[in-house]
């Protein structure tokens, strides 16, 4: 899973984070460009506890002026009982999840963005989306999506019925890993062909550019969880998000 976080991280460099402190028993990514003091997180070495290390992990944490978040695997039950012990509280669940490798039909016109209208497109529909959905997600705002659609490591997919925009999503790669975010279809269109399609999109780049897996983030317990799981796709983590209160 740390490896994972790791390719995340990479992918994510200059909109969500942007450097990383790297010890023997943990990892903290972290962003200087966010003003936000809750923006970071620090993850476990798989033989680490978090209170054998805590009084480092908390004056890292001091030293950059923000408030300690952790980043755990479900499957960490003792490392998420001593954070509960030291009164952190479970922020957000999210799912990683693997692309089986199983044909999907691209049934719906997809676009690669390439133009300002698309950009635009893309962003106002990705933000009608998280306003309906209401979700802890909703920090993903659209400014960071907005400076997600200008880095050079990630492709962009729209969907249109006629000239409105219906679905879109992002595909950031590194290393050969590729990782599948901002996947959103509007109410309205959900049924018709377009999660398939924009998936389709994904795992045709991926090839193209040589890529040799493909993995999904999307929020536990989501309808596009769920969708997923049903195409194609099969769970290998639930990631948790813990905040000190």
């Amino acid at each position: 899973m740390l490896n994972l976080l790791n390719v995340h991280y990479h992918i994510q460099r200059e909109s969500f984070f942007s450097e990383a402190i790297s010890e023997d028993a943990f990892t903290i990514y972290h962003s200087r460009k966010i003003d936000n003091i809750y923006w970071n997180y620090v993850v476990l070495s798989e033989v680490a506890s978090f209170k054998k290390n805590s009084a480092e992990i908390y004056q890292r944490f001091e030293e950059l002026n923000r408030k300690p978040c952790v980043y755990i695997n479900a499957i960490d039950t003792d490392k998420l009982r001593d954070l509960l012990d030291e009164k952190f509280v479970v922020k957000y669940t999210e799912s990683w999840l693997r692309f089986s490798g199983k044909e999907v039909a691209e049934t719906q016109l997809v676009k690669e963005v390439k133009t300002k209208k698309e950009h635009k497109d893309f962003l106002d529909l990705f933000g009608e989306v998280q306003e309906i959905r209401k979700t802890c997600w909703n920090i993903h705002t659209t400014y960071l999506v907005d400076q997600m659609l200008n880095l050079k490591n990630y492709y962009h997919f729209i969907c249109y019925d006629n000239s409105r925009a219906v679905g879109v999503v992002s595909l950031g790669c590194y290393n050969g890993f590729c990782i599948i975010y901002n996947l959103a279809v509007h109410p309205d269109y959900i049924g018709k062909g377009y999660f398939t399609s924009l998936i389709a999109a994904c795992v045709r780049k991926c090839r193209e550019i040589k890529g040799h897996e493909i993995y999904a983030l999307v929020e536990t317990g989501s309808r596009r969880e769920k969708w997923l799981l049903q195409n194609s796709f099969v769970k290998v983590s639930t990631g948790y998000g813990l905040c000190k209160i």
